[in-house]
């Protein structure tokens, strides 16, 4: 009978360490589940945030590139307009010195016939 109880609390402490290690075994997958679950989270909302700041980082490229094509517009418009005023400016001066030369000539002679 003694013998009987023995073997009865092997069984049962061996049957306890048996739930004990299947409740650990679950345990550990639902972490490591868990674990996964808030790793895939994190690592798309890390994907959002850099696909975030790409996207604004896109937009501030396209706000400079467009800057930049406005002020060379603007430069370019300025070269046009200073090249005009050059050009009219050397016409006056070539104006003023041909009217200039032709007071400077002595009257044309007349002919008679």
């Amino acid at each position: 009978l003694a013998q009987k109880g023995q073997t009865d609390q092997a069984k049962m402490a061996s049957e306890e360490r048996r739930t004990q290690a299947q409740i650990q075994g679950e345990t550990n997958r639902a972490l490591i589940t868990a674990g996964t679950a808030h790793a895939a989270t994190q690592s798309g909302d890390r994907q959002a945030f850099l696909d975030h700041q790409f996207k604004h980082a896109q937009l501030q490229s396209d706000e400079r590139q467009g800057a930049l094509k406005h002020l060379v517009d603007m430069q370019e418009g300025q070269a046009d307009r200073d090249h005009k005023s050059t050009q009219a400016a050397s016409q006056q001066a070539f104006d003023q010195q041909a009217a200039a030369q032709e007071q400077a000539l002595p009257p044309a002679p007349e002919v008679s016939e």
